[in-house]
């Protein structure tokens, strides 16, 4: 068809990258272009690609971790269809995936497609992983992303002209994430980007670890630099970022309560949710320093 170039970033995801592409391969009909920017993955990542060089896939290998920005402005550079359509690593998707979404793209005033992202495990708990903002969306056993508001990357479709018009994924301000919601709405600007339940992809299951939570903290002092470069944020009360969370800090007993916490290793994951939302504050009030943004 020579229409559609598909762009996925991948970071030491030798748990998930062999299915995520093999599903996307699924769409084999739809797409002129596939590009995989390893991030300089430290794990099997490398190797287990190497199985797909009869698959016609462009796979670019970073020299250095430059983080999921970066790497999929490099997609962006290498793509030569008139449409981009962005997964993650942890994901897989439908087999209509591409068909679904092109049709969206093709109408005009279109900019953008955002799809429906489904979480791997349909009656997930406060442990369960679960991607875009994930404490505040964990009652919702199904879709996880919110309409017209992340415009997450790991599913997502553009006009690539309208994208490079803005100057594709902000790296500099966003290196630890909001990159992809940050470049939804600016692209905003220029045409409409539609929701669309029928192109989807199923994020895997997994459970938080420590380390993946502290590391998950971090992203939080990018909700700041969101708030100062577009004047509003999700969530947030008068100069509060994050209110839910500020009281749970305040109220460890919230915790139990919010979530329904009542095995012994749910208890048990409360101290090192404790902990991740001791940092995730840190991180908040790092940014609003740096940015020099009053935020509580």
């Amino acid at each position: 068809m020579g229409k559609v170039t598909v762009i996925i970033p991948v970071y030491n995801g030798e748990q998930t990258i062999v299915n995520c592409v093999q599903s996307v391969l699924l769409n084999r009909q739809q797409f002129c272009e596939f590009i995989i920017i390893d991030d300089a993955s430290t794990d099997k990542t490398p190797e287990l690609l190497k199985q797909f060089e009869q698959a016609e896939i462009q796979v670019i290998r970073n020299t250095a971790h430059l983080g999921a920005a970066s790497s999929r402005n490099l997609g962006l550079e290498s793509a030569t269809a008139d449409f981009v359509f962005f997964t993650d690593a942890d994901c897989i998707v439908d087999p209509d995936w591409i068909r679904s979404g092109l049709e969206m793209l093709e109408q005009p005033g279109v900019a953008g497609v955002e799809g429906c992202i489904l979480y791997g495990n349909a009656k997930p708990t406060y442990m369960h992983k679960i991607p875009c903002n994930p404490f505040y969306h964990q009652r919702m056993c199904e879709i996880v992303n919110q309409p017209g508001q992340d415009f997450s990357a790991a599913n997502i479709a553009f006009n690539r002209k309208a994208v490079r018009q803005i100057n594709g994924f902000n790296a500099r301000d966003f290196r630890e994430g909001r990159e992809d919601t940050d470049l939804g709405w600016r692209l905003k600007k220029l045409g409409k980007i539609i929701h669309l339940p029928e192109m989807r992809v199923t994020h895997k299951d997994a459970l938080w670890t420590l380390h993946g939570l502290l590391q998950n903290s971090r992203r939080y002092q990018q909700d700041v630099t969101f708030l100062k470069k577009h004047g509003f944020f999700f969530f947030k009360k008068g100069r509060i970022l994050h209110p839910q969370f500020l009281l749970m800090l305040v109220f460890p007993f919230l915790i139990v309560k919010k979530y329904g916490v009542r095995s012994k290793q749910e208890y048990k994951f409360a101290l090192a949710f404790y902990l991740y939302l001791i940092f995730l504050r840190w991180h908040i009030w790092k940014g609003g320093i740096k940015s020099r943004t009053f935020v509580i």
